[in-house]
């Protein structure tokens, strides 16, 4: 999902008398909240001779945010801001739970690439005094989740669990997640990679 958001204000005041109480007031807000879940999965199925077989999500929300104000005043004082708050809440995962496979290959991948882009600004200007602020306020959170859970696993070729956020490039969140993999694919059941582990299997 995505939201393109624009808000904006403006305020002036012209009077002709030389009061300094004439005052030029604006404001702007925007507030974007997106709440997204995207899964890719089989789960509790047979699948044979299936070939190449890719499990793959992709989460990709996004937010482009404008909050501008402009307050002004002739003879008096200026006053104008702008707020913009956005926040995404992003979960993404591609998994096999229970069941079997057997392929040629299996790529299980998860890829999240949230983003978030603002403008807020202000513009004041007066005879007297002119004030003016733009405040952004920006929150991602992210889970990226590519797992394997109890599922019989035969492949003959290759075998990638990969979960990939847009904070690392491609390589180095490959290479993670294929040492993680190497971890948890050893163990027996459901199991977890801790950072200590993931430090152990890349110092080999």
């Amino acid at each position: 999902p995505s939201i393109i958001a624009i808000s904006g204000a403006v305020a002036l005041s012209l009077n002709s008398s030389n009061s300094a109480k004439n005052v030029g007031l604006a404001g702007a807000v925007t507030v974007n909240i997106v709440d997204a879940h995207t899964h890719a999965f089989v789960q509790n199925a047979t699948l044979t001779n299936v070939g190449a077989a890719t499990v793959k999500a992709e989460g990709s929300a996004g937010i482009v945010s404008i909050a501008a104000g402009l307050g002004g005043a002739s003879r008096g004082t200026g006053i104008a801001g702008s707020v913009a708050y956005n926040t995404i809440g992003s979960e993404t995962a591609a998994y096999l739970s229970g069941g079997s496979i057997s392929a040629g290959s299996l790529d299980v991948m998860a890829h999240d690439s949230t983003s978030i882009i603002t403008v807020a600004g202000s513009l004041a200007f007066g005879g007297k005094i002119g004030i003016g602020a733009g405040i952004a306020i920006n929150s991602i959170t992210e889970t990226v989740d590519a797992h394997l859970n109890r599922t019989g696993v035969n492949v003959s070729g290759a075998l990638s669990v990969q979960a990939l956020a847009a904070g690392a490039d491609c390589p180095s969140a490959c290479t993670l997640a294929n040492h993680a993999a190497g971890v948890v694919i050893r163990e027996v059941g459901t199991a977890t990679c801790s950072p200590a582990q993931l430090r152990a299997s890349i110092a080999g």
